[in-house]
């Protein structure tokens, strides 16, 4: 199975309702709930009808989307209110990819008559800026003149699982090389003469080096997703960049065994960006391509011009598989367990927010690449 960046399959189509149905729909229920009620609980409330369709909501959800009234949203589902990226094209709950959402899924199982509780992580697009949002739901559901409806109740609680989420990757891998420091200072202490004082200074040096290197990618990520950053364009030669790359992986664990390969010198490209942003890009996609690969296996970095852009191919002999599929670049997702999930992340939002580009990849059996598309030269303004 192949995805591609502008692949966006149908799963279901649903007859959407007509406003005056939607108008009704909303009297009745402001007559048997009561909107003082709803306003009374210090959540977001909606309410939703068998369509999916926003029927009625309070002044905290109305506040919390910077919605002036209930007009505003009457007739739009979850997904388009909050602006995810998956309910862009065909709307919320038709495209293959929501079979995999959270919110999707908690409200398929209220209209089956079960109350039920969940987070949702999700990607939005707001005047084609990428943002993680992460809420915690619960719905109950309900009939009213024997029309079935689903309340739902949502917490924004994207700041904490950011806070929570961040800090965990960023202490476990600093203490990783800590304890590799303190390893390597013990047996100095110890006097053993296995591995030569000079051996051991050198790894010192690389697990500090390591350190300094994620507390600045650690900066980096956390002012990109705090929509802080400043760019800084300058010049980029692209075979030294990626050598670079090579290099820096050469002496990591995760390469042992495994083979990059690079275009030639002469087939560099110059082009104008961002460096440390591209640089992070890149060193994430070559770091997901060495995990997801065997002992023997090879890493194949490409790039090629087209037009006025540079493209970045990134290519491993894994194969994604389709579950995995749809939820590569949402946040927090990882195929290797709890407590991971920014890589492909931060490539979407680092590419899209602020090189003026674009990020897709395509899987098969016979492996992975995933593709970076950037201007040559990054313009004052991003283009419309």
């Amino acid at each position: 199975m192949t995805i591609e960046k502008n692949s966006d399959p149908i799963i279901t189509t649903q007859k959407r309702t007509d406003k005056a149905t939607l108008r009704r729909q909303q009297r009745v229920l402001r007559l048997e709930l009561g909107q003082k009620l709803m306003e009374t609980v210090p959540h977001a409330v909606l309410v939703i009808n068998e369509n999916r369709e926003i029927v009625l909501c309070n002044k905290v959800l109305l506040d919390l989307f910077d919605k002036e009234n209930q007009d505003d949203l009457l007739g739009l589902r979850p997904g388009e209110l909050v602006k995810c990226v998956n309910a862009k094209a065909r709307g919320c709950g038709e495209n293959e990819q929501c079979s995999n959402c959270e919110a999707f899924n908690l409200v398929n199982k209220s209209f089956e008559g079960k109350v039920a509780t969940t987070e949702c992580s999700l990607l939005t697009r707001n005047q084609d800026t990428i943002k993680a949002l992460t809420f915690s739901l619960s719905s109950s559901p309900f009939q009213v003149e024997n029309e079935p409806y689903s309340i739902l109740y949502l917490t924004d609680i994207s700041a904490k699982k950011n806070k929570d989420i961040i800090e965990q990757i960023f202490i476990h891998d600093l203490m990783n090389a800590v304890n590799g420091i303190i390893g390597a200072t013990s047996l100095i202490q110890m006097g053993q003469n296995e591995i030569s004082n000079f051996d051991l200074a050198g790894m010192i040096k690389d697990r500090a080096n390591f350190i300094a290197h994620e507390i600045k990618a650690h900066r980096l990520f956390t002012s990109a997703d705090n929509q802080e950053l400043q760019i800084e364009i300058g010049p980029i030669d692209t075979h030294k960049m990626l050598f670079s790359l090579r290099t820096m992986f050469s002496g990591s664990s995760i390469a042992d065994g495994k083979k990059i390969i690079l275009p030639n010198e002469e087939e560099s490209i110059h082009i104008s960006s961002d460096k440390n942003i591209l640089y992070r890009v890149l060193e994430n996609l070559i770091k997901n391509a060495l995990e997801a690969s065997s002992i023997g296996q090879t890493v194949t970095i490409n790039y090629h011009k087209e037009n006025n852009f540079v493209i970045f191919k990134i290519s491993n002999e894994a194969y994604i598989p389709t579950e995995d599929q749809f939820r590569i670049y949402k946040k927090f997702f990882s195929t290797k367990g709890e407590g991971r999930g920014l890589g492909t992340y931060s490539v979407k939002m680092f590419t899209e927010n602020y090189l003026q580009g674009t990020t897709w990849f395509e899987t098969s059996t016979k492996g992975t690449t995933f593709f970076v598309k950037i201007p040559l030269k990054h313009s004052p303004v991003n283009p419309s």
